[in-house]
């Protein structure tokens, strides 16, 4: 049996949810309907109309030129932080891989080898969702370790040439490069070799 609203109680409704909200000409970067953010942050549109309802969502704004439910937009960094409590600024997979000049496959073999902590971020009906990273933790990793990669891009030099003489000189791969599907090495020591 379907149930029938009347268009009166579903202007109210919108009237109530789209009070006080900034009005914007345009979408800007970050910006989503609720319907993209729900897809986006792996939460239902409910529990984003719940959040702008309680006035828990400080970015959200409303398209002049569109009417309705989808003239609403929020801030998918900051549904993502209110619905799943992680940073608003952690990084999704590929962002990682992506600031750190690496494969996707590499970040995702970091994670579950647990070389790398990444938050599980659950879908809408338990469903297995993304991960991500937050800030510190990347920022932790990125001065903690060295890709050969990165190295190679900083010295000018070929990667074997580098793996080379960093085995020379007695620096293995911090992790098991076929593990990882990359080659690691402790930044420090690599400093103190290339310095000494």
């Amino acid at each position: 049996m379907r149930t029938f609203v009347s268009k009166t109680r579903v202007e109210e409704f919108t009237a109530r949810l789209t009070a006080d909200l900034q009005p914007v000409i345009r979408k800007e970067t970050g910006q989503a309907t609720i319907v993209e953010a729900a897809l986006r942050a792996n939460c239902s549109q409910l529990a984003i109309v719940r959040l702008i309802l309680e006035r828990k969502l400080n970015r959200v704004a409303k398209l002049e030129r569109r009417r309705g439910y989808n003239s609403i937009l929020v801030d998918l960094a900051e549904v993502r932080s209110v619905v799943h409590g992680v940073d608003p600024d952690a990084l999704t997979m590929l962002a990682f891989a992506d600031r750190n000049g690496m494969k996707k496959d590499t970040a995702r073999a970091l994670v579950r080898h647990g070389h790398l902590r990444a938050i599980p971020v659950d879908r809408v009906g338990g469903q297995r969702g993304q991960v991500l990273i937050e800030v510190a933790e990347a920022d932790a990793f990125q001065q903690r370790y060295v890709s050969l990669g990165e190295l190679g891009r900083t010295t000018g030099k070929g990667y074997r040439v580098i793996k080379r003489e960093l085995a020379s000189l007695g620096l293995l791969p911090a992790f098991d490069p076929k593990k990882v599907v990359g080659h690691f090495f402790d930044r420090e020591a690599v400093l103190r070799y290339s310095k000494g």
